[in-house]
């Protein structure tokens, strides 16, 4: 079974994609998603990097497109 860093680098091979970057998301981060027509995330890390995980996610840009990704 292929492996998220073996996903990300089929995804870079394939040329569609201009940039790509995973994020953590831990307690006391300032962490938000809009859904609509104009999907907004803003993470801002907090200062403690041995928080408690909360959230992952993705970050994709497509080769002239805007930014796509999915919260997890």
């Amino acid at each position: 079974m292929i492996g998220y860093r073996g996903m990300i680098d089929l995804a870079r091979r394939s040329g569609q994609i201009a940039s790509l970057s995973a994020r953590v998301v831990r307690e006391g981060d300032d962490f938000s998603f809009e859904f609509g027509l104009e999907e907004k995330l803003v993470h801002r890390p907090g200062e403690n990097e041995d928080a408690q995980v909360t959230h992952v996610y993705a970050v994709a840009r497509l080769n002239r497109s805007l930014p796509t990704g999915k919260p997890n």
